[in-house]
């Protein structure tokens, strides 16, 4: 029960740290295009990977990681052709999977699978 709730806890701080770091790129006034255009696209997946943990998932998914980068590659390919105002970018697509591999290597990392007492009871 108590590592349970550790991992959630874990995964809402994600949630939170990412989210913050996403509103201060919007709207913290920074002017460097590189920041501004790429570190959000790394960011984006981190927070919907823990957001799905944090809802979805007792233990790391790998599935969930890569649907949310393919989500991200499907997205940049709409904007290619048409579907969304011209903000297509190549580089975005491997900053998807690298947030997402991120997000799935620090879950991996730090997930307990540990079961105490009271969780065998």
């Amino acid at each position: 029960m108590i590592n349970r709730e550790s991992d959630r806890i874990k995964n809402g701080v994600e949630l939170l740290l990412g989210t913050s770091v996403l509103l201060y790129l919007r709207f913290g006034g920074i002017e460097n295009q590189f920041v501004t255009g790429n570190v959000p696209d790394l960011i984006y997946p981190i927070t919907n990977y823990a957001t799905g943990r944090l809802l979805f998932f007792k233990k790391p998914n790998l599935l969930l990681a890569l649907g949310i980068a393919s989500m991200g590659t499907i997205a940049e390919i709409g904007q290619h052709f048409g579907l969304y105002h011209d903000t297509f970018d190549l580089k975005d697509i491997p900053m998807y999977f690298i947030g997402a591999g991120i997000a799935y290597g620090f879950d991996r990392i730090t997930f307990n699978n540990k079961t105490g007492l009271e969780d065998r009871l």
